[in-house]
């Protein structure tokens, strides 16, 4: 099968560039909506490749400040990881490794609050796959179950107990140890694991937060000259690395926590 053309490429590019031509920001950044927010879903016909102009439109007539911009491409190792005994899907997903498979967009605005538009398109081949890598793993056609807030919050409460995901709970690699370790009670689909990775990160953080080492840690850090210089989170961390123990900067989530913490001391005191 030759190579086809990265059509929803080309249209995550012009959605950004549309973004940025009606004065809003882009958030590069996968939301996930708490309980209790209602969702409008924007319709979207099979057809109609251009809908997300009027999505865009909307956004800007209504105050919302930007947009949240998330995007899928399949990558080589996903296709050998999901595809693993998947046949067709993978044959069918193979020419288009480096393409977009889905892209996803969501605004909010002060004058609906409480609720999320989203606009989202995938294109067939990403749906067939993924669909046949459900096959594969079940022995049959799994339905995308959504998860209850009770479930992912059980499911946040075991993540966030173990160690080794708490040494990387915002790093891509919290995924990874996050579908490795967590029971599979429901069938869930890669947004549903997001969404518990990102309740257990926060478990983890807070709970980081509250311990006296890491407000010694940050207070040590918040007074180095070089820290208070710092504009970027490279520079934070660079600053990090000569005043913090070397286990606390091979802890990658408690790194992150001191360093916000201190980089709120740090502006107070100013």
């Amino acid at each position: 099968m030759t190579r086809g053309k990265d059509t929803l490429g080309d249209t995550l590019t012009a959605i950004e560039r549309g973004i940025r031509e009606r004065g809003l920001a882009v958030f590069h950044a996968w939301v996930e909506i708490a309980k209790g927010t209602s969702v409008v879903h924007w319709d979207v016909e099979d057809d109609d490749a251009e809908s997300w102009r009027g999505y865009l439109d909307q956004a800007k007539a209504t105050g919302a400040a930007g947009v949240a911009v998330s995007a899928e491409r399949l990558t080589a190792e996903e296709l050998e990881e999901e595809g693993n005994g998947v046949v067709k899907g993978a044959d069918e997903a193979r020419p288009y490794i480096g393409h977009v498979g889905i892209i996803q967009l969501c605004w909010f605005t002060a004058t609906c609050p409480g609720v999320a538009f989203t606009w989202d398109r995938s294109t067939q081949w990403f749906e067939a796959f993924y669909g046949a890598s459900e096959d594969a793993a079940t022995g049959h056609r799994a339905e995308r179950v959504d998860l209850s807030d009770a479930q992912i919050a059980q499911l946040a409460d075991h993540l966030a107990a173990n160690a080794e995901f708490q040494r990387v709970a915002e790093q891509p690699d919290g995924e990874a140890v996050a579908a490795r370790v967590l029971p599979p009670p429901v069938t869930m689909d890669k947004w549903g694991l997001r969404s518990v990775v990102y309740r257990a990160a926060e478990l983890v953080k807070t709970q980081l937060a509250a311990t006296p080492e890491v407000e010694m840690l940050a207070k040590q850090l918040a007074v180095d000259p070089k820290f208070r210089r710092a504009t970027n989170r490279m520079q934070r961390e660079y600053a990090a690395e000569k005043v913090l123990p070397r286990e606390v900067m091979e802890h990658r989530t408690k790194l992150a926590v001191v360093i916000q913490r201190a980089t709120t001391i740090a502006v107070v005191d100013r």
